[in-house]
């Protein structure tokens, strides 16, 4: 009871280290507006009526803007037909008609010629902004963050596949499938637990193709869909630390599986895909926080959180001479490796479900 007392206090520990290094790394971001505005206008001519009244309304709200949201958004004045304000011009594209438009971190613009800003859509875009993580910059400005994030996705998919019930049934894979053997074939058991971790991380991609497609199509339930991924992965998490537990019943389907597909490559893939699944000492969530939680670098994140996954099973084929012993020792400290597992799990979890419940508060 000690050991597992600590295990789950150095886990705590390792779960709120985690978190204290998120929040410096992906901090609430500023956003930047520019009013690239002109104001000499005949306010009495005819032609020129409709223009000038956009300009004192989209004045008007960029000054409710500043004063309401303070140091949270700068604001930045340009006078339109400026040295300034042209070359403004040239970087976002506008007309030489497009004065008293707003830009919004030198992406989004609102208003132009004669049009009012609609001032609601303009706040929702704003605090969607201060809502999620500063991850729009570029990877030359900030080179940190891309190493935060690579890292980041590299762990969540070693800590995917590195568990002492994948190490049990690799271990099985092996013996089961060499025991009529008169000597222990090296290349046989590499292919068979690499061929086991190609399906498992299959399952992995399938996972996260899903949860991006459901973004992609229909970005409106990302928050949502954050908030059900993030507590289920808490819930995972908590189990790992032994604070839950999960009722086994898929263990007598997982074994029955395992002696049916055993015996052929095509067979030892199906199983690494339905082991991914059915054991209830894994976490299957791990591909779709990475997913939600590293959006904007999917692609850089998606392929390291798939090598760090497929890393432990190349390991192990390595040492598949040794699987038994390594077993052993992994299951003696499998309180440890799960503790572990379900920290990393949480501490990503409650990152993301913060900014979700935040980003659904200001909405």
């Amino acid at each position: 009871m000690k050991i597992k007392t600590f295990i789950v206090a150095l886990s705590l520990m390792f779960l709120l280290t985690i978190l204290s290094l998120i929040n410096v790394c992906y901090s609430t971001r500023q956003v930047q507006i520019e009013f690239l505005y002109f104001e000499s206008f005949c306010q009495y001519c005819p032609d020129y009526i409709d223009d000038y009244q956009a300009y004192c309304h989209n004045k008007e709200v960029v000054e409710n803007i500043q004063n309401e949201y303070g140091e949270n958004v700068t604001v930045k004045w340009i006078l339109f037909n400026s040295e300034e304000g042209v070359n403004k011009r040239k970087e976002y594209g506008l007309s030489p008609t497009d004065w008293n438009c707003i830009v919004v971190d030198h992406k989004f613009v609102f208003g132009g010629g004669a049009k009012f800003v609609n001032e609601t859509d303009l706040r929702q875009l704003i605090d969607y902004l201060l809502a999620v993580p500063e991850q729009q910059e570029t990877m030359e400005l900030y080179p940190t963050l891309v190493w935060v994030v690579a890292a980041s996705a590299f762990t969540l998919g070693f800590f995917e596949s590195f568990s002492p019930c994948v190490l049990v049934m690799l271990s099985f894979i092996v013996s089961y499938t060499l025991s009529d053997k008169a000597t222990f074939r090296f290349k046989e058991a590499f292919l068979k637990i690499v061929t086991f971790g190609v399906g498992f991380v299959f399952s992995s991609i399938i996972l996260s193709w899903i949860c991006s497609s459901a973004v992609s199509f229909l970005p409106s339930i990302q928050s949502y869909l954050t908030l059900v991924v993030c507590f289920l992965a808490i819930v995972f998490g908590l189990n790992s630390l032994g604070l839950l537990k999960f009722p086994e019943h898929s263990k007598p389907l997982i074994r029955s599986f395992a002696r049916k597909y055993v015996l052929s490559y095509a067979g030892i893939f199906l199983l690494g895909l339905m082991f991914y699944f059915l054991d209830p000492c894994l976490a299957p969530i791990f591909a779709s926080v990475a997913t939600l939680l590293f959006s904007n670098y999917l692609t850089l994140a998606l392929i390291l959180f798939l090598l760090g996954a497929f890393l432990p099973f190349v390991i192990t084929g390595l040492l598949a001479a040794s699987i038994s012993k390594i077993t052993r020792k992994a299951y003696q400290h499998r309180f440890l490796l799960r503790g572990l597992s379900g920290a990393i799990v949480i501490g990503y979890a409650s990152y993301l479900f913060y900014f979700a419940i935040k980003l659904l508060t200001t909405a």
